[in-house]
């Protein structure tokens, strides 16, 4: 919305959840005469099953538009317009999500991706063609907007995860790591923040037995404002995940110079430049010394100011307003390949 070039845009927004973030935030300006927006409180699950009739199809719906971008798997039935999709993760296989991807694949003209990486997976898995995938860079300044002035790290590390406690985030493997890591010698907490997961209960179990429980801080959720606060203030992030095709959280985490130890994932490896400790998820399965050993580098390296510096320095690079530029440049090669009728002057 603040490119200095950009189309005209048309918004359809239609769901029943409460409308949570404020126009000022999607950067739309009341009164905007290059700004169409729909809004209704249908159903979106009932999308996948409108008739395509031309009173119903969405792009018709807002007046006509060359370039039909869903943020969502269960789209609207689309008269005219070129479709495209993002897509920042890639389901289980048989998962209903995965059914439900595959069918918007199927009428897309072009993926955005985050990562190289996903382009080769939606060619294998989905035979999506290699060509008509485009990867941009993903924006990490949500926290650094909630909190323009971070407070100071703290003196004694906090050791920090985010997420559902589920087996694919290694819970359990963690909470043995940090008690390794309090044996040796290292004055520390931890910090979970996330909802219940299948590794909830034995976690509530096995820390509440545990010779570090007292060094233990478990929140379900936190406000935006005071989860930035909370990374800011951390001496290092673990991502640990089975899959992943964003690598928004730990750039996120880089943008006030934390670090980060994550699971080590081509995305990972591709947008994080080196600056993580990034752990085998086999090895971590097999022993949690190599976690273990990973959060003490990090730990070490939240007190190494040129680290920090660096860190925040790579995660300049990944901003909202290159997101948009390589999103519109990708919109506009769709449109380019697709044999259509000629464009208007400004299309949107």
């Amino acid at each position: 919305m603040r490119l200095d070039e950009r189309p005209e845009v048309a918004l359809y927004d239609v769901g029943r959840a409460e409308r949570t973030v404020p126009q000022s935030a999607l950067g739309l300006t009341p009164g905007d005469p290059r700004v169409h927006r729909l809004q209704a409180d249908a159903s979106r699950s009932r999308l996948r099953w409108s008739p395509r009739k031309r009173s119903r199809c969405a792009d018709l719906a807002l007046g006509g538009v060359d370039v039909f971008h869903h943020t969502s798997r269960v789209l609207p039935p689309i008269a005219k317009a070129a479709q495209t999709i993002a897509v920042a993760e890639i389901p289980a296989r048989g998962s209903p999500e995965e059914r439900l991807l595959a069918r918007a694949l199927a009428r897309a003209d072009g993926a955005i991706v985050f990562g190289p990486s996903c382009a080769k997976r939606l060619e294998v898995h989905y035979g999506f063609p290699r060509e008509r995938v485009h990867a941009v860079a993903v924006g990490c300044e949500h926290w650094r907007r909630d909190l323009p002035s971070p407070p100071e790290r703290e003196e004694i590390p906090r050791v920090l995860a985010l997420g559902a406690l589920r087996a694919g985030r290694r819970t359990l493997r963690l909470l043995k790591a940090f008690e390794g890591l309090v044996d040796g010698g290292v004055t520390a907490h931890l910090h979970l923040v996330g909802g219940a997961g299948e590794e909830d209960r034995d976690f509530t179990r096995l820390s509440a037995a545990s010779h570090v429980a007292l060094r233990i801080v478990r929140q379900t959720s936190l406000p935006e404002g005071e989860l930035a606060a909370l990374v800011a203030r951390s001496s290092v992030l673990v991502h640990l995940v089975e899959d992943a095709e964003t690598p928004v959280t730990p750039l996120e985490a880089f943008s006030f110079g934390t670090p980060v130890v994550a699971s080590r994932l081509p995305v990972f490896e591709t947008a994080l430049g080196g600056l993580a400790e990034l752990v085998d998820n086999e090895k971590v399965d097999r022993a949690s010394d190599f976690l273990t050993d990973a959060i003490a580098a990090a730990i070490r390296s939240a007190r190494d100011g040129k680290a920090c510096a660096a860190r925040r320095l790579h995660a300049e690079s990944f901003s909202w307003a290159r997101n948009a530029r390589e999103t519109l440049a990708a919109w506009e090669t769709v449109l380019a390949r697709r044999p259509a009728p000629a464009l208007r002057p400004s299309p949107r």
